[in-house]
């Protein structure tokens, strides 16, 4: 996996950890009292948050796996349509992974203002004043980056073994090609033609079993 691919890929699952924990915090009194906080305190837009830049960070790792670079000015809303475009309207992945990422846009813009400055407005999410009314919404963004992030690890882990395979081939083919050209130039400095015959049967035997 490239590095660049890599990096995006690990700040998405710290950012889904970052979730899962922000969660659980949320359904445990005891530690956030432990912690100083109020035992009613609900932290689920931060859940919803954290599930959005794991989202995000790994639209970015699929689209970099294939060269494509979104960056400042309106990098969010950059990456959500070059995702659209290479990857859900071409068939490479399913629009399901399209609608849940939008869906976390749209969340995470009514929550937290992630966008105005690109002037971009999906929807609307009305995020409830009673704490406990939010978990439903914070569970669903946590199950649907579950299942987006996976997808996409999927698809670059597939492309990487697709990638290694043609490497792999691409080494073979001019192992071959150089054995081919030592048994010609022994052939022009004066060995028969059966000596050079054998010497390549013979090579061709080795990288057999090296196989």
């Amino acid at each position: 996996m490239d590095s660049k691919v890599r990096l995006r890929i690990e700040r998405a699952e710290n950012e889904f950890r970052l979730a899962k924990a922000v969660f659980n915090l949320s359904k445990n009194e005891r530690v956030k009292i432990e912690l100083g906080a109020n035992p009613d305190d609900t932290f689920y837009s931060a859940v919803i948050s954290h599930s959005y830049y794991s989202i995000f960070y790994s639209a970015k790792a699929i689209l970099i796996s294939k060269g494509i670079k979104t960056e400042a000015p309106e990098e969010h809303r950059k990456t959500f349509f070059a995702f659209k475009e290479n990857f859900v309207d071409t068939g490479l992945l399913d629009k399901e992974l399209l609608i849940i990422y939008d869906d976390i846009i749209v969340k995470a813009d009514e929550l937290l203002s992630l966008f105005a400055h690109e002037k971009w407005k999906r929807g609307h999410f009305t995020y409830k004043t009673i704490s406990q009314a939010n978990v439903e919404p914070a569970q669903e963004s946590i199950d649907n980056t579950i299942k987006f992030l996976a997808n996409i690890k999927a698809v670059i882990d597939k492309q990487d073994a697709e990638e290694k395979r043609r490497k792999e081939e691409e080494e073979r083919k001019r192992a071959e090609e150089e054995k081919k050209k030592r048994v010609e130039e022994e052939r022009k400095r004066g060995k028969s033609p059966a000596k050079s015959s054998k010497l390549l049967q013979g090579e061709e035997r080795e990288a057999k079993d090296e196989k």
